[in-house]
């Protein structure tokens, strides 16, 4: 273990890398070395403390961050790392479950359903209750659903007040059944049930808590009620707990996550110490000022502005373009000159709010050969070919998985359709067993004629295959699958390059199964395969190795950072976007988003929007984004065409509420006879007569002053 632990920290990180037993708040604004601090607390408590690293838990939100933070302190304690907790929220609970599980009623190798097995099996639910997918989509069931266990609610404390409240507890309920049914969890379900484990089961809550004396979350400001309430529960006997993280960088509220966790943290632990991390190590100086002269403007924050012994550097970059066609080329011409410059293509990223406005940023790119990797597309692991052998895994670990055997029961084709698996289906729910036990008795199915052949010989393959699972050896099962099920050889004849670029992409399948084995050693199992798979994002897979220019959402590129960013799409109602602008909480994420992107640029940022842009099918004259207009003055700016400032109308005051004497600028609220309350996004036309506004239940409608008789509020 190194013995200079200390060496290197300012004094703010090494009071926090000191602090032993009792609750600490780190606030760590942004590049401000909050990992490092966190990896040197685990060591000095091991070195200093002398405390036993099975004693220690660290969690974050990333596999890459858990990664990384593990890494960092392998490099710090050695081979003791191994035995220190770190992960992610999801997988330290999903590990927990695997092991506890069975006191909550979830049998081993149970299924963690992503996004798209839980919207198949939602589909499944609405067509069982005869709900119309029109008036009840299930991404708005589910999402409804994620809300009610991020906040601990379950099916049978769910409110049903209205109509609506009605049906969405019906179909949590049917939906949380058919869960159960296939021994299936959500990504919601894994902090819910741990939850749910410990609060029934006291005698297991005691014994994590004694475990885990040591607690640190990192991105605190990331949590929901459920994180929340789980860390709570284990730090309830000890309080050895520490949560490093930014109120500024809370971006999340759309995944139900809380700002007042971080901000109330003194209200829930009173006896808590507090360090505030400001120095940035980052950025150039010109960046953080353009950083906090924005947030500056949020009034829901903690106090605090970084600072940073770096170069002032070279301010921020405006650029205004014409259309969002010459937007991207300009970046394209910006990315060329710099490389003349000595800078690399993986040196650079852009940001923007919204992944359809990469489309454009594409085609520019692809038009000027310009090597580029896009973070947020098809997923590799949601690829059907992909999709379709870890349905195979699945159902060896799993085989009460229906969602699973619906996908492959006829993949490669078998003949088996609707009809025949709803009496699959009848006889599964006769036997009480699993769907392999019910297949392997394909005989006693009535009425199966013709289709009893396919279903017992698929039976029989599923039987073979489940005697290679315990041998740890991945690779080997995949390729087995591959062989015995034909999957590879009906691609093959198809012939087509979409079906060879399939083929290509399960080989590539192969190279992460040898990874994980190569990873895992002795403790390699199909259970831990799945599970780290299952908890994989698409934004595990960026990678400095590769020179290409990364394209990504503001959202994915948090905890990145870039020598050169460029931030597109600063527009009124599309950055803030229109859906905030009438709601004061949403738009100060909005700005806190702002300030992420910003913060990520270390040497060069720039900043850019258009005058007209096409998006969604249609065309916007969007005014320039409030954010624009709160940087600092000493901004760069290069424009090839005349810059444009929403300005107010300025007419004699005539009668009240004729459109001359409506004085509108961007940003002003109003209030319509018909459409109710809306903010103005842009006032435009000759002698300022058209306004765009976003109104609260309406969307955005385009009107002529003189008749829309607004008031300003």
């Amino acid at each position: 273990m190194k013995s200079d632990l200390l060496e290197n920290l300012n004094p703010e990180q090494k009071q926090a890398a000191m602090h032993y037993e009792g609750p600490l708040l780190i606030v760590a604004g942004a590049g401000s070395g909050k990992t490092r601090v966190i990896t040197h607390r685990i060591a000095y408590l091991i070195a200093h403390y002398h405390v036993p690293p099975y004693n220690i838990l660290a969690v974050t939100f990333t596999n890459k961050a858990a990664s990384e933070m593990k890494e960092r302190v392998r490099n710090l304690v050695g081979p003791l790392v191994e035995y220190i907790s770190v992960s992610t929220f999801h997988s330290f609970c999903a590990k927990l479950l695997g092991i506890e599980g069975e006191n909550i009623g979830l049998k081993k190798g149970f299924t963690i359903y992503d996004s798209n097995d839980s919207e198949h099996l939602a589909r499944r639910v609405l067509t069982e209750l005869n709900l119309d997918s029109k008036r009840f989509p299930e991404k708005m069931m589910l999402a409804a659903v994620s809300e009610a266990k991020n906040s601990l609610i379950s099916p049978e404390e769910y409110p049903a007040s209205s109509f609506s409240e009605e049906k969405i507890k019906q179909f949590y309920t049917t939906y949380q059944n058919k869960l159960v049914e296939s021994n299936a969890v959500d990504f919601d379900d894994l902090i819910f049930k741990t939850v749910m484990l410990f609060r029934k089961n006291p005698d297991i809550l005691q014994k994590y808590q004694t475990r885990y004396q040591f607690i640190m979350v990192d991105e605190y400001q990331d949590t929901n009620h459920a994180q929340y309430i789980l860390v709570a529960l284990l730090a309830a006997s000890h309080k050895n707990i520490c949560v490093v993280g930014d109120d500024d960088q809370s971006i999340y509220s759309w995944r139900n996550a809380d700002i007042r966790n971080i901000l109330e943290f003194e209200k829930d632990f009173p006896n808590a110490v507090v360090v505030k991390l400001e120095q940035n190590y980052r950025s150039t100086g010109s960046i953080l000022q353009a950083a906090n002269t924005i947030i500056t403007n949020n009034l829901n924050r903690k106090a605090k502005k970084l600072w940073t012994a770096n170069s002032e550097g070279e301010k921020p970059l405006l650029y205004e373009a014409a259309t969002e066609r010459d937007e991207s080329q300009f970046i394209v011409n910006e990315i060329n000159r710099l490389t003349k410059k000595g800078f690399q293509l993986k040196d650079m990223a852009i940001l923007y709010r919204m992944n359809s406005q990469s489309r454009i940023i594409e085609e520019v790119f692809l038009a000027n050969s310009l090597p580029h990797i896009i973070y947020g597309g098809i997923r590799f692991y949601e690829r059907a070919e992909i999709k379709d052998i870890l349905a195979y895994l699945r159902l060896l670990a799993n085989p009460y998985d229906s969602v699973c055997l619906n996908r492959v029961i006829n993949v490669p084709k078998r003949g088996i359709g609707k009809a025949t698996m709803e009496k699959i289906e009848l006889a599964h729910l006769n036997n009480k067993g699993s769907y392999l036990d019910t297949l392997l008795k394909a005989s006693s199915i009535p009425n199966l004629g013709s289709k009893l052949k396919p279903l017992s010989e698929f039976a029989k393959l599923w039987y073979s295959l489940t005697a290679l699972i315990d041998n740890g050896n991945i690779t080997k099962l995949v390729e087995t699958i591959f062989e015995k099920t034909g999957y590879m050889e009906s691609l093959a004849r198809e012939g087509t390059d979409e079906a060879l670029s399939r083929i290509d992409n399960l080989k590539e399948f192969l190279s992460v199964t040898k990874n994980y084995e190569n990873r895992a050693g002795a403790e390699a199992s199909l259970e831990g395969f799945l599970s780290e798979i299952a908890l994989i994002t698409d934004i595990d897979r960026y990678s400095d190795t590769n020179d290409a220019v990364s394209l990504m959402t503001i959202h994915s590129a948090k905890g990145l950072e870039f020598p050169v960013v460029f931030i597109t799409g600063l527009e009124e109602g599309l950055f803030p976007i229109s859906r905030s602008l009438y709601d004061e909480n949403q738009l100060e994420e909005e700005r806190r988003l702002c300030y992420v992107a910003i913060t990520r640029a270390q040497k060069l940022c720039y900043m850019t929007y258009a005058q007209t842009r096409f998006l969604w099918g249609q065309t916007s004259f969007n005014s320039v984004s409030r954010f624009v207009e709160e940087l600092p003055e000493q901004i760069d700016s290069y424009s090839p065409v005349k810059k444009v400032t929403p300005s107010p109308v300025t007419s004699t005051p005539q009668k009240h509420n004729s459109w001359e004497n409506c004085q509108l600028k961007s940003g002003d609220k109003v209030l319509h006879a018909t459409f109710g309350q809306g903010i103005v996004i842009e006032v435009k036309g000759e002698n300022h007569s058209e306004v765009v506004v976003a109104f609260h239940k309406a969307g955005l409608k385009k009107l002529l002053l003189e008749y829309a008789k607004l008031e300003k509020l």
